[in-house]
This record gives C-alpha cells, sequence and structure tokens, in this order.
C-alpha cells in the first residue's frame, strides 16, 4: 500500500463520525439486545465500505487534507450476532453534519435508526 493510500485510510479510521456513530450504536438498547451488549468492529469484513471527499492544500507546512464528507459502512459484531453501521455525513464550517446513521441486520429486513439529522 502506498504512503497516500495509507494517509486516506488513517483519516477514514480516525474520522470524527465514525466514531460517534459507533458510539452511538454502542448505546442503543435496541441493537445491543439483537447483537449484544460487546459491540465491537469486525476486522477485516467484507462489510467495510469507505468513501468520502478530501480538500488538499499545499502552505508552509507541508500538504494539508481536510476531509468533507463521509459514506461509511463498518461492520459491527456482537456476542449474539453482527450489524452493518451505515453512517453519511458532511463538514459545513468546521462542523459535521450527519445526514443518516442507521444499523441493518443481515439476514432481516431490521433498520434502526440512531440520529435524526444533528450537527455537531
Amino acid at each position: 500500500m502506498s504512503l497516500f493510500n495509507k494517509m486516506m485510510t488513517n483519516k477514514f479510521d480516525n474520522a470524527e463520525p465514525k466514531e460517534y456513530a459507533i458510539e452511538k450504536a454502542k448505546n442503543n438498547d435496541e441493537l445491543k439486545e439483537i447483537i449484544g451488549n460487546n459491540i465491537v468492529i469486525e476486522k477485516n469484513s467484507d462489510k467495510q465500505k469507505k468513501k468520502g471527499s478530501f480538500t488538499f492544500s499545499l502552505g508552509g507546512n507541508g500538504l494539508n487534507i481536510n476531509q468533507n464528507s463521509v459514506d461509511l459502512k463498518i461492520g459491527l459484531i456482537g456476542e449474539k450476532g453482527s450489524a452493518i453501521l451505515n453512517v453519511v455525513a458532511f463538514k459545513e464550517n468546521s462542523k459535521w453534519i450527519y445526514k443518516n446513521i442507521y444499523v441493518t441486520i443481515p439476514n432481516s429486513n431490521k433498520k434502526i435508526k440512531l440520529l435524526n439529522n444533528k450537527k455537531i
């Protein structure tokens, strides 16, 4: 993997929307009832998807990379089952605006909405 790809992957992995959405999922009673209380990210899962947009600028400190949007799918797993966390957000005036955060349960039509549009 190139240095540039590693930098972009790191930006997604440490993105504020990802951390915020995972915390919302871990604190959702309905989700905990379905997949269990010990919810963690499912590593090396084919359920993972990372998309987004970035702004690049070259300044006195070198290359600056600013993340402007994210569209993530994150595999979650608990002791009873698994789920897919979906996050869509964009940045406006240095604040993240969440268009959607919800969880889907594989092999069912179950969708748990975790957020009504909110700025943080």
